[in-house]
């Protein structure tokens, strides 16, 4: 509602939360970078904060939000994959 000090907060909370969700679900030194997905969240939950209902519990809420985040990258990864036609079988 308007509190920038309580917003700053809840922002570098989730990070750490978002930093301990992504880092066990994405393989060390891959494809996927922690901190991308990180920010990536983050910048969804600042643009999509109106859709939050603070009624509710708010950490459902932002594991929603990275899940499909994480989602969203593991399938640009695996849009990328090209396979030689001659690996193709009928």
């Amino acid at each position: 509602n308007g509190n920038s000090t309580a917003y700053a907060q809840i922002l570098t909370w989730s990070a750490g939360r978002l930093r301990w969700y992504f880092n066990r679900r994405v393989f060390a030194n891959g494809p996927l970078e922690v901190e991308d997905l990180v920010q990536d969240t983050l910048l969804v939950v600042h643009a999509k904060w109106h859709t939050f209902d603070p009624s509710r519990p708010y950490v459902p809420w932002l594991q929603a939000v990275a899940r499909h985040k994480l989602i969203d990258a593991l399938r640009r990864l695996h849009h990328n994959v090209s396979i030689p036609l001659d690996d193709v079988q009928d």
